[in-house]
């Protein structure tokens, strides 16, 4: 039997001035018209009704429903105009369909259900998820420094490569691992109810235009779940370790491999443990990319030289790009001149064996060549992600 939806509020809340911009108008090269206007209360498929805003992103925004039918809280995530199933179904259909007893499978956040709804100028492909907490992102956010503690990396890092073992054997590359697509679980999954009560107890502020109302998302509580992969939205699916081409994972995460265009495999995901590492330990940047205010290719390699040493031989044969940057025998011959820096210099967190420890981590999985890499499974017994540390070294939450 249906529960009866929720009449929402139409006052008593903050309006927010029109000329001010809030949440998805600050992506750059927003428009409007690319995004379903959906208001709350609304309900979809005659039985998802959306009862809060939770966020947004460049290609959708993401509500806190409920399921009028099951009596349950989701996460609906509705996509910009687009016609087509979104590559996330796919990976998800395919995951769902391996019945394999794994238990990295758990650590992926997989589509529950999908739909399509029609708006303004087109489709709009609505995703349904189990909710989940904070983003890894804004979790960091809340250490001092900007960055984790020990306990919290070691852990995080081995339940992300528990979940990266099942993918990579699935056939599945996930290609944009960072803390913005890792998300705290949940263990307790009345905190949505509450939000759920909240937005009807005190309406969300909200800025209310002639053919749309946005809204501002709430901000989750820290839930203190274990760490989820999520967001297939930019995956490959193929046989396990087949070679892939074309340019993936964002400007600061990508690997060597990527930026001199040459095939790739799963170790790119592993590239982006070693970069994320730095990340959500250190506060900043590993690779800062940046010359003239753009990313830049050239200065992202000669970065990498800095802190990895030149490129083998091999590495240079993968692409004929290599030529703009090096010569025959692996000598820098770019303008952009190499960094006076050493992954040692740049560590300033810990101490004595701790940082040997990650910094050997770090050192084995950023190498040159993809094959030099270590798999998911074989980073399980690094000795710094086992390492008991005695906590005097880093500052906790």
């Amino acid at each position: 039997m249906s529960a009866q939806a929720w009449a929402y509020p139409t006052q008593g809340f903050e309006t927010i001035p029109l000329a001010t911009k809030i949440e998805e108008e600050n992506i750059p090269n927003y428009k409007a018209e690319n995004f379903y206007p959906v208001q709350l209360g609304e309900v979809f498929e005659a039985r998802y009704q959306a009862v809060a805003k939770l966020g947004f992103g460049t290609e959708s925004t993401v509500w806190l429903c409920r399921d009028l039918k099951e009596g349950t809280l989701l996460a609906l995530k509705v996509c910009v105009v687009d016609e087509d199933v979104p590559k996330e179904v796919v990976i998800s259909n395919h995951i769902k369909s391996i019945h394999a007893e794994h238990p990295g499978k758990e650590r992926l956040r997989l589509v529950c259900d999908n739909f399509q709804i029609r708006g303004p100028l087109g489709c709009h492909q609505c995703l349904l998820f189990t909710p989940l907490g904070l983003t890894y992102t804004a979790f960091r956010s809340l250490f001092p420094e900007n960055g984790f503690n020990v306990d919290i990396l070691q852990q995080s890092l081995l339940l992300v490569l528990l979940g990266l073992d099942f993918l990579h054997q699935a056939g599945v590359v996930h290609t944009d691992i960072s803390p913005n697509n890792i998300m705290l679980g949940v263990h307790d999954a009345a905190v949505f109810a509450q939000i759920e009560q909240a937005e009807l107890q005190n309406p969300s502020p909200r800025k209310i235009l002639p053919n749309r109302t946005i809204y501002l998302s709430y901000i989750m509580p820290v839930t203190f779940g274990e760490p989820v992969v999520s967001d297939f939205g930019a995956a490959r699916l193929g046989e396990p370790g087949q070679k892939h081409s074309g340019d993936v994972m964002p400007g600061v995460y990508r690997a060597p491999e990527i930026i001199i265009g040459a095939e790739w495999d799963f170790k790119i995901d592993i590239w982006s443990i070693g970069v994320m590492i730095w990340d959500l330990f250190e506060g900043g940047r590993l690779f800062r990319t940046v010359k003239d205010g753009h990313l830049n290719d050239e200065q992202h390699l000669a970065e990498m030289v800095s802190l990895l040493g030149p490129p083998p031989k091999k590495f240079l044969n993968l692409n004929d790009k290599c030529r703009r940057y090096w010569d025959s025998e692996g000598n820098w011959i770019a303008k952009t001149p190499i960094p006076n820096q050493t992954i040692e210099s740049r560590e300033r967190r810990l101490q004595g064996k701790e940082k040997e420890l990650l910094i050997a981590l770090v050192r084995k999985i950023l190498r040159w060549l993809p094959e030099d890499r270590p798999t998911a499974a074989e980073l399980f017994d690094d000795e710094f992600l086992n390492h008991h540390f005695n906590g005097n070294h880093v500052a906790v939450v």
